[in-house]
């Protein structure tokens, strides 16, 4: 099972009643769980808010400090978010010294990898689900992330 096939599964699952499907074939194994009603995507969809505020604004007191925290760097957030199908580090480029797969602005099609999941030492491409402009990058390069984080958001065309 490539990793396109797994993505296909992810979204029949994510649109679907079941809950969990675990899949065993010869040294293959994948466990896919959906857990709704956790609530654990809940602190990640606000991340933004926690976007750090811009260096000359040091003065928690000033209002510019009060301002640049309610309107985070990235407050132009606009259209569908493309979220981590799974927990990982996320890459923006293929190696440190090579250039991004996507850039804000940047028109992609529907299978174009747009970064990379390190996890458990394997790397999973993270592909575009339609095609679209790039409206905003939400993960950093070698950032963490979680399950439903979103990775950046896209205007679909």
């Amino acid at each position: 099972m490539d990793t396109s096939e797994i993505y296909r599964l992810i979204d029949r699952i994510e649109t679907s009643n079941v809950d969990q499907i675990d899949i065993k074939d010869g040294s293959f194994e994948i466990s896919i769980k959906k857990n709704v009603q956790s609530g654990v995507v809940t602190p990640f969809t606000n991340s933004p808010v926690m976007a750090p505020i811009p260096a000359g604004n040091s003065n928690p007191e000033s209002g510019s400090s009060k301002e640049a925290a309610a309107n985070p760097k990235k407050e132009t957030v606009s259209g569908e978010a493309l979220k981590a199908p799974l927990v990982g580090t996320f890459y923006r480029a293929a190696a440190p010294d090579e250039k991004p797969f996507v850039m804000i602005g940047q028109e992609v099609k529907k299978g174009d990898v747009i970064g990379i999941i390190e996890a458990m030492k394997m790397m999973n491409d993270i592909v575009a689900k339609e095609d679209g402009v790039i409206t905003s990058i939400d993960a950093e390069d070698g950032e963490m992330v979680e399950f439903e984080q979103p990775l950046l958001h896209y205007q679909p065309k």
